[in-house]
């Protein structure tokens, strides 16, 4: 069995930081038993009826629109209000059937719970800012860290139990690791390749130059 691992690179550029920019992160969740169209952008995320474009309004558990104290409908919205000025450039991993985890360019995890569309429980603290998308394994979270690396961490307490770093200072993950058979391939804009166990961070391969930055997750050919 052949299995090659693509990825996209990028020439290898200083990007500088940048305040008070984002870009939109865009997908699908499930939502009172409908498809929803999911956008994450700046400091909100929203859920929009993909037949229709019109705002995700909250049903009650007998399936009646939710109002607010003026009479207007609730809608599906979380703003940086509810979670303490966040600011998002990915989509959410989901925690359990009810809860969505949300990085932040704030350096947290936000935990989301999809009925309410409201934090619900402890934001938990990371070491850096986070532009790509999450993974979940069986025990840990695998969290790409801009400026950093990749580091696996308790989904519940946010402890790392170990980390990838980069080769080269403030330069990180910008893109989401593959996790497949229990090797987690990840992808570094420090131009580097890496190839470990997912329990235990240890390499499976010594790490690849592949002469560029990396921005996108691997894709798995077999």
């Amino acid at each position: 069995m052949l299995v090659s691992i693509l990825a996209l690179l990028v020439s290898a550029g200083c990007v500088g930081a940048r305040i008070d920019i984002s870009w939109p992160a865009v997908g699908t969740v499930d939502i009172d038993g409908s498809t929803r169209v999911l956008v994450a952008y700046k400091d909100r995320v929203d859920a929009i009826d993909p037949v229709n474009g019109s705002a995700v309004r909250l049903l009650n558990s007998d399936g009646e629109v939710r109002t607010d104290a003026e009479g207007n409908p609730r809608l599906w919205q979380i703003d940086s209000t509810d979670a303490q000025g966040a600011q998002y450039f990915s989509l959410p991993t989901w925690a359990d059937e009810e809860t969505l985890l949300f990085p932040t360019y704030s350096n947290s995890i936000v935990p989301v719970n999809v009925p309410t569309a409201s934090v619900d429980g402890t934001t938990l603290a990371l070491p850096g800012q986070v532009i790509a998308p999450m993974i979940q394994g069986d025990n840990l979270l695998y969290v790409p860290i801009r400026s950093e690396g990749v580091i696996a961490i308790d989904p519940t307490t946010a402890d790392v139990a170990w980390r990838i770093g980069s080769t080269r200072v403030g330069v990180g993950a910008w893109a989401q690791p593959l996790l497949n058979d229990g090797v987690l391939y990840v992808p570094l804009f420090d131009h580097y390749f890496h190839a470990v166990d997912a329990e235990t961070g240890e390499d499976v391969w010594e790490p690849i130059n592949l002469e560029g930055g990396i921005v996108s997750t691997p894709l798995l050919y077999e």
